[in-house]
């Protein structure tokens, strides 16, 4: 929701405290503000994969057992992540990238298959 200037200008920030780090492990052309972005769109889409994951398992549990809590959880991250690029469209000025939604997709369900993980590991413990 953030103008593209602004936008720029926050992932400038990012880089300039990122770029030694990444530097390391990338190559120094790959190191960029649009690198920096898109690792950004990823990781607010992971924590609210997980967000939901979480709100999914909690408010059915009968009905999603077992990691079944999987599809619904994901298809929000879907819907919210295509909802926020049509969004874009009209506030920001910025054209909406389909690619975008499915890299917001794909960080949903990082999250999502993290906190299923995570449920996974600690039920083994509590039987053992």
């Amino acid at each position: 929701m953030v103008p593209a200037d602004l936008s720029s200008e926050e992932s400038g920030r990012m880089l300039k405290i990122l770029y030694p780090i990444l530097s390391k492990i990338l190559p120094d052309k790959v190191v960029t503000d649009h690198l920096i972005r898109k690792c950004a769109h990823f990781s607010e889409y992971a924590v609210l994969g997980m967000e939901l994951s979480g709100l999914f398992s909690i408010s059915k549990r009968r009905l999603f057992k077992d990691g079944m809590v999987f599809l619904p959880a994901w298809l929000s991250g879907f819907l919210i992540a295509f909802i926020d690029e049509t969004i874009q469209i009209f506030s920001s000025g910025r054209g909406a990238m389909i690619a975008d939604v499915w890299l917001d997709s794909m960080g949903a369900l990082a999250g999502i298959l993290l906190i299923l993980l995570m449920i996974k590991i600690v039920k083994r413990r509590s039987r053992a």
